[in-house]
């Protein structure tokens, strides 16, 4: 701070002999009289422009000395949103804690739409608010949101500090969103859980139950290997202390939540992981669903204590963090290339039954583990993460529940059956039908019932579970040789498919002539604004209904009546091939080839999901890892938020544009090799 003063006043002191010698006038105020204005030369306006203040200074270097970020859930906005406003619809805030127990609070936005090239194309962070949350270092912060109030939901914001105190904040989101004031603390202080303390606070974990919307949970990890757990009612500002625990021997690095505040995971520096059970007002110790730890791997005799925990997004699997400890590995191979290690385990078998035995010396079984009650256990928490994602602002991310089940189906079928009936018979009313068979074959005659995203579970348990081998380019064929289905069982899963994918192109079709027909009775030009989206492909889409006149829905021929009404008669109604301009007929929304008469020169090209036009093949494309589809073109939010009763709903186009594949509903991606890691959803 010294020695940016001293260049400050240098610089100064420089500009005013340049000044002087100039000999620029400037009149200063004189005592007793009316103050004049003061004028300062261009180069010193430049140099004060620079100048921050004493407060800016701090609050900068507080940033730069940020001990713990963390991000909040998604955002979502209930006002209407246009492009022209200057608050965004949906956003997150990262959360920055500092050594001087400052947090400051950064809003991104959703961008309104995604390139393939550079990912996400959207504004700067900006900077919406700076609390002075402790008096000492922020060491822990966590989110979550609180619907109590029916009117909006309440996001809370928990942080820990090195003294040892613990508190409680709530914002409103609507002001989050809408906030451009960063000197305005956005957050409120609710609670101040524990008072400053000689023990530091290591870890913060919060959960709002699913069933209890106002009840927040909190559990703090200690840097004794303490854990303490508290329950905040939002809404009478209850607050209640469940206790105290020693729940490690050595710091606890981490914590999390799992199976809707049920269960909570703790690991620690002392290389061990635990699991409690929240029940009624106490925390009690129940068993792991894997192995008890304390270093019994080959791996962890190498590495370092625990650094943290996370929980899989269908909740079936906790990943622990290790770094490598550098003296015990090989300096010239080992060391070089790993830094760090990931420990995968099983808790979709977790039992929150109460053991008798004061130490928890047990070993169960592992996820092959076919005992009653591991598979009771398995079933009502696999269940439990499907119904979880039926909630259309919970990304798809399923990989954990494919692979469990890919598992069951291989060694205990029976299971696997016994759970899919009861899953989707649900859906439909079937309750009473105990028939996988007769399950399959009402469901498909009821899938203009149930929502969009249903339909994309659906189709991803068929393609990825029943019938792994399924390609995009022969979507109704199938491959798959050693599934353990037999032929009539195959057919069944292939006809649900069918439907399925039937269903979803039909909604496909009629939001974008739903858009169409909106843009053609609207006076406004065509802008940048997602609710003037307009989609490619409307004769491509016209061709397949054609062939499929008599099998769509009566909402979809009135629509293409309209369509018909109003389109240009000049359209071309047949594309050319990208590598002979061969012209390519259409006969299938999946792929095409060329008319060429050369003889075996004909090319297969494939066409987009979301318009059915050819794929480019020059620029970059979206690629499905579900469905193995290609697409060019993204489509608006609220097609993937269509409900039941197929096409009598009104067709709204609103949303930001989505990289999301509109027959499965999982994230879009570049094509990787499959020995690179990627971002695979299944």
């Amino acid at each position: 701070m010294f020695l940016t003063c001293c260049f400050i006043i240098l610089i100064v002191s420089s500009l005013g002999s340049c000044w002087c010698q100039n000999k620029q006038k400037v009149d200063l105020p004189l005592s007793g009289k009316k103050q004049a204005s003061v004028k300062f030369p261009n180069a010193l306006k430049e140099v004060m422009t620079l100048m921050v203040t004493a407060k800016q200074y701090s609050s900068r270097h507080a940033l730069l000395s940020s001990t713990i970020v963390a991000w909040s859930p998604v955002l979502h906005s209930s006002a209407n949103y246009h492009s022209s406003n200057s608050f965004c619809s949906s956003c997150s805030i990262l959360a920055t804690g500092g050594k001087s127990g400052n947090i400051s609070f950064w809003r991104i936005c959703e961008p309104p739409c995604y390139t393939i090239e550079h990912g996400r194309l959207s504004a700067d962070p900006v900077l919406i608010g700076l609390l002075q949350a402790h008096n000492s270092w922020v060491t822990a912060i966590s989110w979550a949101i609180s619907s109590a109030s029916s009117l909006e939901p309440q996001l809370i914001l928990s942080t820990g500090s090195y003294d040892g105190s613990v508190k409680l904040w709530t914002a409103d989101i609507s002001v989050l969103i809408k906030s451009a004031e960063p000197n305005k603390a956005c957050f409120s202080l609710l609670k101040e859980v524990t008072s400053s303390s000689s023990i530091s606070i290591s870890t913060i974990s919060l959960v709002v139950p699913a069933q209890s919307p106002d009840m927040v949970i909190l559990a703090a990890g200690k840097g004794s290997g303490s854990v303490e757990v508290c329950i905040c009612h939002i809404s009478n500002n209850e607050f209640q202390s469940i206790g105290i625990y020693d729940a490690h021997d050595q710091k606890v690095t981490g914590l999390a939540w799992s199976f809707n505040g049920c269960c909570l995971y703790s690991c620690s520096q002392d290389n061990s992981v635990r699991c409690w059970a929240l029940l009624q007002n106490s925390v009690l110790e129940v068993f792991f669903p894997s192995a008890t730890r304390k270093s019994s791997t080959k791996y962890l005799q190498v590495s370092d204590p625990c650094f943290g925990i996370a929980l899989s997004p269908g909740g079936l699997m906790i990943t622990l963090v290790h770094s490598f400890d550098a003296n015990l590995l090989n300096p010239m191979y080992q060391a070089r290339t790993q830094k760090a290690a990931a420990e995968f385990f099983w808790i979709g078998g977790q039992s929150l039954m109460i053991p008798s035995e004061k130490h928890l010396d047990y070993n169960p079984e592992t996820i092959s583990g076919s005992s009653e009650n591991d598979l009771m256990f398995w079933e009502s928490n696999i269940l439990w993460s499907l119904e979880c994602f039926e909630n259309v602002d919970k990304p798809l991310s399923l990989w954990d529940i494919i692979a469990a089940l890919v598992h069951f189906r291989k060694t205990i079928p029976l299971f696997l059956e016994n759970l899919l009936i009861k899953w989707i018979s649900k859906w439909f009313g079937l309750e009473s039908v105990d028939s996988i068979e007769k399950i399959l074959s009402h469901a498909g005659n009821m899938l203009s019932k149930i929502s969009s995203r249903k339909l994309h579970l659906l189709n991803i348990i068929c393609r990825r579970l029943m019938l792994i081998e399924a390609k995009a380019s022969v979507p109704n064929g199938i491959q798959d040789k050693s599934s353990g289905l037999d032929d009539d069982e195959k057919i069944l899963w292939d006809n649900l498919l069918n439907k399925v994918e039937g269903e979803l192109r039909q909604r496909l079709v009629a939001f974008s002539f739903g858009a169409v027909l909106s843009h053609a009775a609207s006076s406004s030009s065509v802008t940048s604004d997602v609710t003037n989206w307009l989609p490619n492909g409307i004769v491509q889409m016209e061709q397949w209904l054609s062939i499929n006149l008599d099998f769509v829905h009566p909402r979809l021929k009135l629509l293409r009546a309209k369509i018909k009404e109003i389109k240009n008669s000049d359209c071309i109604k047949e594309e050319s091939c990208s590598f002979c301009s061969a012209s390519v007929p259409f006969e299938s929304p999946e792929i095409a080839t060329c008319a060429s008469n050369k003889l075996n020169k004909n090319h297969q090209l494939p066409r987009c999901a979301v318009s059915m036009q050819l794929c480019s093949i020059t620029e970059p494309m979206w690629f499905c890892v579900c469905c193995r589809r290609w697409a060019g073109r993204l489509i608006p939010q609220s097609y993937f938020t269509m409900l039941g009763t197929l096409l009598d709903e009104p067709l709204t186009v609103h949303g930001s544009l989505k990289p999301l594949c509109p027959f499965c509903g999982v994230l879009l991606q570049r094509l990787l090799p499959d020995f690179l890691l990627s971002t695979s959803p299944v």
